[in-house]
């Protein structure tokens, strides 16, 4: 679906085809945040980034502007491991005038717009992010979903529940928030679902693994 198609399908339900009471812009701002609470909720908004490289010698960059949180970081093609302040320093031993490592990252911290890479990189490489992302805002027809298409037929729901609140219809605004709540927990079920499908636990058969006088290898 189009935010056009979406507006259409709300001006339909409040029986208005054009701008009178609500704005286009109104509507729009209502589709809006209607993506952000499902992205919030799910983190369906996802996207990569590689537009990042290092400098031997610093350790820090920022991240994406629209980056609400990282779930994989790869430097040259290689995973890094997420760690804390705590195990950053552990790591550096930090002493007053120590020398900073330059090696080859393995992990990287967060810390604000920032990631760090530890230790510190020797070479110019890429980063590249996966990450959820905040979504565009909607502004006009031209603006794209940045959430995926299961979730554009929530949309409608959220915003005729925040829009018939305002006109102080309390039934209606009821039952579209009462729609969009159920179908958005079914919507988030099937998509962890289809996010997890690749570390569903399979039971294997254990005589096709070599035994020795210590057991099972």
């Amino acid at each position: 679906m189009t935010p056009a198609q979406v507006l259409a399908t709300i001006r339909a339900q409040i029986d208005e085809s054009a701008e009178g009471f609500y704005t286009d812009n109104e509507i729009y701002a209502y589709i809006w945040q209607a993506e952000i609470e499902i992205n919030n909720l799910c983190g369906c908004a996802e996207t990569t980034d590689s537009s990042t490289t290092t400098t031997a010698g610093t350790a820090e960059y920022s991240k994406p502007t629209d980056c609400l949180r990282i779930v994989r970081l790869l430097w040259d093609s290689n995973r890094m491991k997420k760690i804390d302040f705590r195990e950053l320093e552990n790591n550096e031993g930090f002493t007053y005038g120590h020398t900073i490592a330059q090696s080859q990252p393995w992990a990287y911290y967060e810390y604000g717009a920032n990631i760090g890479l530890y230790p510190t990189p020797n070479a110019t490489k890429t980063i590249k992010f996966y990450y959820v992302q905040q979504p565009a805002q909607i502004t006009d027809v031209s603006t794209a979903f940045t959430i995926p298409l299961d979730f554009h037929v929530l949309i409608s729901d959220y915003c005729l529940y925040r829009m018939w609140g305002k006109d102080q219809e309390e039934t209606r605004s009821v039952n579209h928030k009462k729609l969009f709540d159920e179908n958005l927990m079914r919507a988030v079920s099937s998509w962890t679902k289809r996010r997890n499908a690749d570390r569903i636990m399979v039971v294997k058969d254990s005589e096709i693994y070599p035994i020795t006088d210590a057991g099972m290898i």
